[in-house]
């Protein structure tokens, strides 16, 4: 996967995660890369479903690490 720059260069694991989360290309194991769109609505489905997890853990985590930094300048 290549490096991306910008908002995703300082992000650390939460822009790592944002970052696959957002991609638009699915790496198959037979064919190489492809578009999400030209593959089976079942196998679109998953993906989704992955990448959502992603969101939902990227902000879970932000917010873990947001509350741990403001519970230890206490």
């Amino acid at each position: 996967m290549e490096q991306k720059s910008g908002m995703y260069a300082g992000g650390g694991l939460v822009g790592w995660m944002l970052m696959r989360a957002f991609s638009g290309k699915y790496l198959c194991p037979s064919c190489g890369e492809v578009a999400v769109s030209e593959l089976p609505p079942a196998t679109r489905s998953e993906i989704m479903m992955k990448k959502a997890g992603l969101v939902v853990g990227a902000v879970v985590l932000l917010v873990v690490v947001i509350g741990v930094l403001v519970a230890i300048r206490r």
